[in-house]
């Protein structure tokens, strides 16, 4: 397994949780197999191509799997109108 599929993986399952385990804050989304159908696939495809850009450039590769990480945490989506799993998280634990 390349170094950079770990971080990948991690921000799929960041975003997949997101929308749902925690739900979308936007009413009228798809429903949940197509969410998770599409972060699945996304996730599998991102990871594909930096296993490629790895055998050419494995810092480069790996710095970037980490910064998906990151941005998948902080980052807010749908127009700045869903919340980061961070902010989902802290507010479930200030209730």
């Amino acid at each position: 397994m390349a170094a950079s599929t770990g971080p990948m993986i991690a921000a799929g399952g960041i975003t997949w949780a997101n929308v749902v385990l925690f739900g979308s804050d936007q009413s009228g989304q798809e429903d949940v197999f197509t969410s998770t159908a599409r972060i699945g696939i996304a996730t599998g495809v991102a990871a594909g191509v930096l296993y490629l850009v790895e055998k050419a450039a494995p810092d480069l590769a790996v710095a970037l799997a980490w910064a998906t990480v990151i941005t998948v945490l902080f980052v807010r989506t749908n127009k700045g109108k869903e919340l980061t799993p961070l902010e989902k998280i802290f507010g479930q634990l200030q209730r």
